[in-house]
């Protein structure tokens, strides 16, 4: 075999073992979204995949495969979108945006919601580890909107403006 051969072969092993590691990571976050879902169990309509490396397009429902990518930080990025609102059929309503940050790892799928999250690892499969962390993302969730308001009280800005924007034109 020539040196040329041999480049090519491993170019070829590359992109084999790069598709492998894709394919498994898509499983995961399959799996991760189904279980995230049934946990809930938040109505279909209310849950949406969005990409974190573009602004989302409002009218475009997107597949896991345009909403998923590999990022420089060696992490695959993946948002879920969740309205929730005060009562069905009913305004106000908000929609959360949730991140999830993973990647495989010797012990399982490490998964972050963000940078500073310390993370969670996950092995496929495992009930019990999917609802630890489902379990931690809750109590993030409802203490960020239980603490919200005195946190933003608390935080100290030269200027902040609330409610309607005035032009002067």
């Amino acid at each position: 075999m020539t040196k040329f051969l041999d480049l090519c072969n491993s170019y070829k092993i590359s992109r084999e073992t790069y598709f492998k590691y894709r394919d498994r990571s898509f499983l995961f976050a399959r799996e991760l979204i189904r279980r995230y879902a049934d946990y809930l169990g938040i109505p279909e309509e209310q849950l949406r995949l969005v990409p974190l490396n573009e602004e989302p397009n409002p009218n475009k429902t997107y597949s896991l495969f345009d909403a998923i990518h590999l990022n420089d930080d060696s992490f695959w990025h993946l948002g879920l979108q969740i309205t929730i609102f005060t009562a069905p059929n009913q305004y106000p309503r908000q929609t959360l945006l949730i991140t999830f940050l993973f990647k495989e790892t010797d012990s399982g799928f490490r998964i972050l919601i963000s940078e500073d999250d310390p993370g969670h690892i996950i092995n496929t499969g495992n009930e019990s580890e999917f609802l630890a962390f489902f379990d931690f993302l809750q109590d993030t969730i409802q203490q960020n909107f239980e603490t919200g308001l005195q946190r933003f009280l608390d935080t100290s800005a030269p200027l902040r403006t609330i409610g309607f924007i005035q032009n002067d034109t």
